[in-house]
């Protein structure tokens, strides 16, 4: 089986794409995964996420800095660069698996439903 779940926050405003099936967000999440004691602070991992199918009034929320859930499947891509092919691992989620895990600022509004990321 082929599924992960990770929280993290998105490290820089997700690069968006129309697709034959609804919108398609690429960004990268910083995970915490563990402590490192000699230099007293967190390691960290950057995921990289593309999240499928996404709708317009969920996309104005995923902004750099916000705490999201992802639950999708690890992909490996190939593509050719200079002559090169080059591979690329990711983490695509489909069918409401993203989810915002943090509230807005009160000066912000919400959406009515946050947890609603995906089109069904």
């Amino acid at each position: 089986m082929n599924r992960t779940n990770l929280i993290g926050r998105l490290t820089k405003d997700p690069i968006l794409f129309d697709s034959a099936n609804g919108k398609v967000a690429k960004f990268n999440i910083a995970t915490k995964v563990g402590y490192d004691p000699e230099k007293k602070e967190d390691r960290i991992e950057y995921v990289p996420v593309t999240a499928f199918g996404l709708r317009d009034g969920f996309l104005e929320y995923l902004k750099k800095g916000r705490k999201v859930s992802v639950d999708g499947r690890v992909s490996t891509d190939s593509y050719e660069k200079a002559g090169e092919t080059v591979w690329q691992t990711t983490v695509k989620v489909h069918n409401g698996g993203l989810q915002l895990e943090d509230s807005q600022k009160k000066t912000e509004e919400t959406p009515a439903e946050e947890t609603a990321a995906v089109a069904e």
